[in-house]
């Protein structure tokens, strides 16, 4: 708990710092992240696997408050009932940012809407589950500079596995059997390309 106020309290030292920032977020920009990601199944709602990941977004800010965004992140899970077992958790998302604010300043806060393919892979034995969902999230552009911004994102997902494959065998399955949720707290860095 002391170590999250004194970062919080860091955090809003660093916004007062930045607020005569005016921030650029329209045109191209990039996303670098370190992430801690987790997901649930709903038969097993009491138990959640847990890992680290990266995460790469590339966007286009089309106004300085609505951009779009193609995204990639992975992540190492264990799973919750076997400790020495683990698999990867892989998802690509396709995505709409609002900025909020009528004249934006740093810190800038941030909405994510995205459509998501999610896969889950375990090595041995080699098997998978793939399927879609939609995720919301939200976040806090901390400027540092007028294009270079800490980005600190906390984003849920829930959507269904349709296909579940081993080896070289793949079977569709009812999209109602199993149900996920899925949580990524991230931080990172967004570099906004252009200049106006």
């Amino acid at each position: 708990m002391k170590r999250l106020f004194l970062f919080l309290l860091l955090i809003s030292q660093l916004g007062l710092v930045t607020a005569q920032i005016t921030p650029i977020t329209e045109k191209l920009f990039l996303n670098f992240e370190l992430n801690s990601q987790q997901i649930t199944l709903d038969q097993n709602n009491n138990s959640a696997d847990k890992g680290g990941g990266l995460g790469f977004r590339a966007g286009y800010g089309f106004t300085p408050t609505f951009s779009i965004y193609l995204g990639f992140s992975g992540a190492r899970l264990t799973d919750s009932d076997n400790q020495n077992g683990s698999y990867r958790l892989a998802m690509a998302e396709l995505g709409t940012r609002l900025h909020f604010g009528k004249k934006l300043k740093s810190p800038t806060f941030y909405l994510d809407i995205a459509f998501q393919s999610v896969e889950t892979r375990a090595d041995e034995p080699d098997l998978s589950f793939s399927g879609g969902s939609l995720g919301l999230g939200g976040g806090l552009l901390v400027f540092v500079g007028q294009q270079l911004a800490i980005d600190l994102g906390l984003r849920g997902s829930a959507g269904n596995f349709s296909e579940f494959r081993i080896g070289k065998f793949s079977v569709n399955i009812d999209e109602e059997n199993i149900r996920y949720g899925a949580g990524r707290l991230s931080v990172g860095i967004t570099w906004f390309l252009m200049r106006k």
